[in-house]
C-alpha cells in the first residue's frame, strides 16, 4: 500500500511537471481541495496514500487510468551531455555526411 501511495504521488508530480499544471489547476480539475491535492503530492508522515474516490478522480482529471496511475513511475534515461562524444555509428555516420543531413540518412537506410 506504502509503495502504491508513492507512486500515486511520483506520477501525479511527473504528469503536472511535463504538463505544466499548477496543484491548483489539478484541483479544479479533479473537483479535490487544495489541501487533499498538497497530502497526496507532499506525503506526510502516516498518511496512507489517497483513498479509491481520489485516485479516480485525480486519474479523470489527468486523463489517466486509475492503475496507470499507481503503477511504478518510468525510470528516465539520464540525458545526454551536449559535449559528449557520440558514440553510435549511425549517428556518427550523419554527422560526418560531407553532403548534408538528408544524404547521411539516405545512406544509412540504404547500407551504403
Amino acid at each position: 500500500m506504502l509503495t502504491e501511495s508513492l507512486n500515486v504521488c511520483r506520477n501525479v508530480q511527473r504528469i503536472l511537471a511535463a504538463r505544466e499544471w499548477s496543484r491548483e489547476y489539478l484541483a479544479y480539475r479533479a473537483h479535490l481541495s487544495r489541501k487533499t491535492i498538497n497530502r497526496v503530492l507532499d506525503q506526510p508522515i502516516g498518511y496512507p496514500g489517497p483513498d479509491l474516490g481520489t485516485q479516480l478522480r485525480l486519474a479523470d482529471a489527468l486523463g489517466i487510468s486509475r492503475f496507470t496511475l499507481s503503477e511504478d513511475p518510468p525510470v528516465q534515461s539520464p540525458i545526454r551531455n551536449p559535449q559528449s562524444p557520440i558514440t553510435n555509428p549511425a549517428l556518427l555516420r550523419i554527422r560526418a555526411s560531407k553532403t548534408g543531413f538528408i544524404a547521411g540518412l539516405i545512406r544509412l537506410f540504404t547500407n551504403d
